[in-house]
């Protein structure tokens, strides 16, 4: 009888583990279910930020593959995001274009974050003033794996200041002129 009993509660031991065990893995699929969908829509805030962003958004990898792009940069680069995404720099910008941004290219894989302004000739759209921030993108272990990059298109920014200076320019000559 006795050991019927230890038996007994052995088996009722094992019902409130497995029970136990039960009730702690649907709470751990509970959480993950919270955590991923928590994720799905941290991501799609994101997106729409980046969606609506008025300068164009990338992540590029180390041997110059878009990673992902917005369309404000497709908008600039004048290529479908299908035609972005997953293709070199080369493929999107043309060569010209990669020759010219290479020397900031090389000192953001550096590890430097950068800022310029450069005429950048486009393969598709052509010749566009751009803005540009760069920073390094890394690993979890600090190895630097590719960048991102803001790039605002300035041309018509530059065109307005070439023109003010060439308006002023006639002013001063004319104002010349009249004085002798």
């Amino acid at each position: 009888f006795e050991q019927q009993r230890r038996q007994n509660a052995a088996l009722q031991a094992a019902r409130v583990a497995a029970l136990n065990l039960a009730d702690d893995a649907d709470r751990a699929r509970r959480q993950a279910e919270q955590a991923a969908a928590a994720l799905r829509e941290s991501e799609e805030r994101l997106r729409r930020v980046s969606d609506t962003a008025g300068v164009g958004l990338t992540r590029l990898s180390r041997d110059w593959r878009y990673l992902s792009a917005n369309p404000a940069y497709a908008g600039i680069a004048g290529v479908p995001l299908e035609r972005i995404i997953g293709h070199t720099a080369v493929e999107v910008m043309g060569k010209a274009a990669v020759e010219t941004i290479r020397p900031y290219v090389e000192s953001v894989l550096r590890g430097e974050r950068v800022e310029y302004e450069t005429e950048l000739p486009l393969a598709v759209r052509g010749s566009r003033h751009i803005h540009a921030n760069y920073a390094p993108e890394t690993d979890a272990a600090g190895q630097v794996v590719g960048w991102v990059a803001s790039i605002s298109d300035i041309t018509e920014r530059k065109k307005l200041e070439q023109a003010l200076i060439e308006a002023t320019e006639r002013e001063q000559r004319k104002f010349g002129h009249e004085l002798h």
